[in-house]
């Protein structure tokens, strides 16, 4: 599709400034879905992470009940 596009920007006066000007939209946009894709995994992971401590908390109170004592370890 820019193949497409650009082909037909270079017909005519101003090309290289058109094309530039195409070329610099195309990057902000480019980044900006970048960015927003990044910052759904680094919520993903953030997600996963505070998932993980949950069940290793909730893994070591069982265990510690199963023994009979206090994570403590006094009783």
């Amino acid at each position: 599709e820019a193949a497409n596009f650009l082909s037909l920007l270079t017909r005519g006066d101003g090309a290289p400034d058109v094309i530039a000007r195409y070329g610099e939209r195309w990057l902000e946009q480019t980044l900006e879905r970048v960015n927003g894709r990044a910052n759904r995994i680094r919520l993903l992971m953030l997600a996963a992470l505070v998932g993980v401590l949950v069940l290793l908390v909730s893994t070591v109170m069982t265990i510690s009940q199963m023994g009979g004592s206090d994570i403590s370890g006094a009783g």
